[in-house]
């Protein structure tokens, strides 16, 4: 398996608190990795560095080749790297999968004139959608 995120010497301080200190860890493609840890250890920072909420002081996070350390966040999202919050903000109406569906970029749907003018497209790729939150269910 070859690595697909490579988080090499990773340091972050707040006010002098050290969040992250020389902090390395290889993702393989295909693999299901946990961060696990107390209240404070450095999990939440950590992913804020990776998907770009936070600047590192030092060290470099390589996604799929690509450098993603000084990358602004929306630009890391496009490259495939997102995150949810602690607080989510659910629409409780919606099914748990319609909210994950929610969160694709860039469908046909999205604009009201593909609904009137497209609407075989808009079904397609939502189909497409639903195929790949299957995939991920069963990863």
């Amino acid at each position: 398996m070859d690595q697909v995120l490579s988080i090499i010497n990773v340091n972050k301080k707040f006010d002098g608190t050290v969040a992250l200190d020389n902090f390395s860890l290889e993702i393989l493609r295909d693999s299901i990795t946990g961060i696990i840890g107390p209240n404070g250890a450095g999990k939440t920072t950590l992913f804020n560095a990776i998907t770009g909420f936070l600047s590192l002081d030092s060290g470099k996070i390589i996604y799929n080749s690509k450098n993603l350390s000084r990358m602004p966040s929306c630009k890391i999202a496009r490259a495939g790297i997102a995150r949810t919050f602690q607080q989510l903000r659910l629409i409780t109406r919606m099914t748990v999968q319609d909210n994950i569906l929610l969160s694709f970029q860039n469908q046909a749907g999205e604009q009201l004139k593909n609904t009137f003018l497209f609407p075989g497209r808009v079904k397609n790729q939502e189909e497409k959608t639903k195929g790949i939150y299957g995939t991920l269910l069963s990863l």
